[in-house]
């Protein structure tokens, strides 16, 4: 087992805490097929889950060389990457590997970042848009349990806290 610092193989990659919560994301949208199979939707060019997508294989292949020694073709690009990277060196290729990764992670991040903005100011536009009228309905009707409101306060303390969150 290789003990270079600032790897995602040792838990301390650049940037390690998008790339838990990437794998967390890519968890909860997992579509199973089989017992040890399946994808995420959207993966095409272009879909919302693309650079995603491309984590997760490479994610898959950083795995491989670091566990067993695999070498896998997307880590091929080292002439590209060297020229997004011109003031870079590396050493070996393990940590090539953490610069391709890195790369994977930031695209990932943002796309699903841009996702969920999308969804989340989509959401708060359907609920200010709802709140004053079904709020009096609600009332109205003597607060019956099958009413739309209390959904949309569930919804609002939700948005409210992501709202609030720090970045």
């Amino acid at each position: 087992m290789r003990t270079t610092e600032n790897s995602y193989w040792n838990g301390t990659g650049r940037f390690q805490k998008q790339a838990e919560a990437l794998h967390e994301m890519i968890a909860e949208k997992m579509i199973m097929t089989g017992p040890w199979q399946g994808r995420l939707p959207s993966v095409q060019k272009g879909g919302e889950n693309y650079h995603l997508e491309r984590f997760r294989r490479m994610q898959n292949a950083y795995y491989r060389l670091n566990n067993d020694g695999d070498n896998n073709s997307v880590f091929s690009d080292i002439q590209g990457l060297k020229e997004r990277n011109p003031n870079a060196t590396w050493s070996s290729r393990y940590e090539l590997a953490d610069c391709f990764l890195d790369e994977r992670i930031q695209l990932a991040w943002q796309e699903q970042r841009t996702s969920e903005a999308f969804m989340l100011k989509g959401l708060r536009q359907l609920i200010d848009y709802n709140w004053g009228s079904e709020q009096q309905h609600y009332f109205e009707e003597g607060e019956p349990a099958n009413h739309i409101f209390p959904v949309l306060q569930e919804l609002n303390y939700y948005l409210e806290t992501r709202e609030n969150k720090p970045a």
